[in-house]
């Protein structure tokens, strides 16, 4: 009976230290920095570089940013059902040595960066300085409505790429007019977020995004955002810019899908936590189909039609 107790507290444990490091959102981290290497190298492949790339980007430079965001929240969570295990919460773990993992993780994720090139770091450390500035209680552009969704748009969807494009070939070498189909689908995926922690931000005083616009005007602006997205996707497409139309009247319409799951679960029907949830996981699947079925074609995996 003991060891059942100590193996169920242990599993605890890992889940917790699981959402502190937030390892659920290093599928985005992830596919943002593969995505500018696949277009970088032409194949979907990945070598000892990009691996290590991989591991810096999530493991590393996620898992530090979600740490210390949990350590600088934490008397906000102590209100959240949702961190209601948290170990930091809940006195197992002391604030300071969640605050110096955090330190740790960010310090080996800029060594081992060096080990890809200098631009690849460079990138990191402005992932850790956005960090720094969306978490810090002197600073805490989380709490300054609009700058939490600017940061995370531009950290995201515009730096990771860039790194990941960085590990193969020279930035300026980027296509960047494919960085706004990046930029606004990350924002439409960050205000869903937002919206979950609409009401204890609200009930804390932490006047984020969607605190301050309005839930009502976040629920529309997030949608706006999915529309320019797929505008962004078609222009592309329609320019034969990096995509040819071939390739990208295949992959747009099912963006619509999106529209719609949106439209019915956060538009119709409120946004309550298990539909954001249940949209989050139907926009990121069809962004990681979506992508991946592009990169095929692009990197010659697949016959252009």
């Amino acid at each position: 009976m003991h060891r059942t107790e100590e193996i169920v507290k242990l599993l605890s444990h890992v889940q917790t230290l699981v959402l502190l490091l937030g390892v659920p959102f290093w599928i985005i981290s992830l596919g943002c920095v593969y995505l500018g290497w696949a277009i970088a190298s032409r194949t979907i492949f990945p070598d000892f570089r990009i691996f290590l790339g991989f591991v810096i980007t999530s493991v590393f430079i996620t898992g530090s940013t979600f740490a210390y965001n949990d350590y600088t929240d934490r008397a906000v969570d102590r209100v959240n059902v949702r961190k209601k295990g948290s170990l930091l919460v809940g006195g197992v773990l002391e604030p300071r040595l969640v605050l110096e993992l955090s330190v740790a993780l960010a310090a080996m994720g800029l060594l081992f960066s060096l080990f890809i090139n200098f631009v690849f770091t460079g990138l990191m450390g402005v992932c850790v300085v956005l960090s720094l500035l969306y978490s810090n209680p002197h600073v805490k552009l989380k709490g300054r409505g609009g700058w939490d969704l600017v940061i995370n748009m531009f950290g995201i969807g515009v730096v990771l790429p860039l790194a990941g494009w960085s590990v193969a070939r020279p930035p300026g070498q980027f296509p960047f007019f494919y960085l706004p189909s990046i930029f606004f689908g990350i924002g439409a995926l960050y205000i869903l977020s937002t919206l979950a922690d609409h009401k204890i931000d609200r009930a804390t005083g932490v006047n984020s995004f969607v605190v301050r616009l309005g839930k009502g005007t976040a629920i529309w602006l997030g949608f706006a955002f999915l529309v320019v997205d797929t505008i962004c996707l078609v222009l592309i497409g329609y320019f034969n810019y990096l995509f040819t139309w071939s390739v990208m009247r295949l992959l747009w319409p099912p963006l619509i899908v999106g529209w719609l799951a949106y439209y019915h679960y956060i538009i119709r029907n409120r946004a309550t936590y298990p539909n954001i949830i249940k949209t989050i996981i139907i926009l990121a699947g069809i962004y990681i189909g979506d992508t991946g079925t592009s990169l095929l074609f692009f990197c010659g995996i697949v016959p252009v039609p």
